[in-house]
């Protein structure tokens, strides 16, 4: 939803949907990213630029072929610091059942596998009856957990769980489940940034620092780790770095850092 927004405001803009970047390349003062259009098998596409801003997750990044070859502290930072693992569970009912309980909006903590449950604070314009709910959110072991169990596996799971705090009608009242594993996402490759002891020292600053014409963004370029907010600061930063970029005859523009 949010990117779909930020996209009808850019108006005139040439934008290209459903493409896998495959490779970035500097030459002079041009930059080149030939990417594989949807559905298409082997031949690439290119687009050439002034600069570049790489968005994609580090581990992601590490499947871009770059030309020349990033520096070796940049690969190094890109491939070994600690992403986090993390699994949402949704489930749909034919009512909000919660509600019976006093529960508007908050949380239930339980040790049991779904460990963490969201309710909504709101309903969904014209249907007042739907209910929604993040039935279990999870991350690192209990996450990794879940990531051998399908769908209906995790349902079941989820639904034993809801069982045991709000009743059996649980299971009559359930009308679907919708599973997002981070870990399995193709173009995360894990749910967002958690340094290890020491990461932060080592690879904080190399991971937001540009090559040349091609600039790095994204919620493991910046603080804190994992939220959104912090992917469109780093790109907001990253963006006026783009506008401070020095010629050759000014080497002492100041640039935005972590």
């Amino acid at each position: 939803l949010i990117p779909s927004a930020l996209f009808k405001t850019l108006n005139g803009t040439t934008t290209i949907f459903n493409a896998k970047v495959k490779k970035i390349s500097q030459s002079g003062e041009t930059v080149t990213v030939s990417y594989q259009p949807e559905n298409a098998q082997s031949s690439l596409e290119s687009i050439e630029a002034d600069a570049v801003l790489v968005t994609s997750s580090a581990k992601a990044t590490l499947f871009i072929d770059f030309e020349p070859p990033l520096p070796t502290p940049k690969m190094e930072a890109l491939k070994y610091i600690h992403y986090g693992s993390s699994t949402k569970v949704v489930l749909t009912f034919s009512e909000r059942f919660w509600e019976r309980d006093g529960i508007y909006g908050g949380k239930s903590v339980t040790d049991r596998p779904s460990r963490f449950i969201y309710y909504p604070s709101h309903g969904f314009p014209g249907n007042k009856t739907i209910g929604v709910l993040l039935a279990s959110y999870t991350w690192a072991e209990d996450s990794r957990n879940f990531v051998s169990l399908t769908d209906e596996d995790l349902k079941e799971v989820i639904l034993k769980d809801l069982a045991l705090i709000h009743g059996e009608k649980v299971w009559s009242l359930c009308t679907g489940v919708l599973v997002k594993k981070w870990s399995l996402d193709p173009h995360s490759m894990g749910a967002f940034a958690l340094f290890t002891p020491y990461q932060n020292v080592e690879y904080a600053k190399v991971l937001f620092q540009n090559e040349n014409r091609i600039y790095f963004a994204g919620e493991h370029t910046a603080f804190p780790h994992a939220w959104i907010e912090t992917a469109m600061k780093s790109a907001i930063r990253a963006a006026k770095n783009m506008t401070k970029a020095p010629s050759p005859a000014d080497t002492d523009t100041a640039r935005d850092e972590l």
